[in-house]
């Protein structure tokens, strides 16, 4: 049977109780290899998704921000020459 010993914290009259730990005799069974390997696997994931922005560049930025100026302008021309041509007929 597993032993189970519970962490009791008395500050004030306030009394907390944290989770259960695990006895030294039970460090034995942990497989640190494994809890090792899992944590370089998340390690490897967070780093492949921080990829993507390492990608971008100001330049990537810059020409981003180029094109949506250019869009933007499109666009309001586009809407005073509809008005322009509404307000002549």
């Amino acid at each position: 049977m597993k032993e189970v010993k519970k962490l009791k914290l008395q500050i004030g009259e306030n009394e907390y109780i944290f989770g259960d730990f695990l006895l030294k005799s039970e460090l034995d069974e942990f497989d640190t290899q494994a809890y090792k390997q899992e944590l370089q696997t998340i390690a490897n994931e967070v780093t492949n998704k921080m990829a993507v922005f390492d990608g971008l560049s100001e330049l990537d930025l810059s020409e981003l921000k180029t094109q949506l100026k250019a869009e933007l302008k499109a666009e309001i021309l586009a809407e005073l020459k509809a008005e322009l041509k509404d307000a002549s007929a």
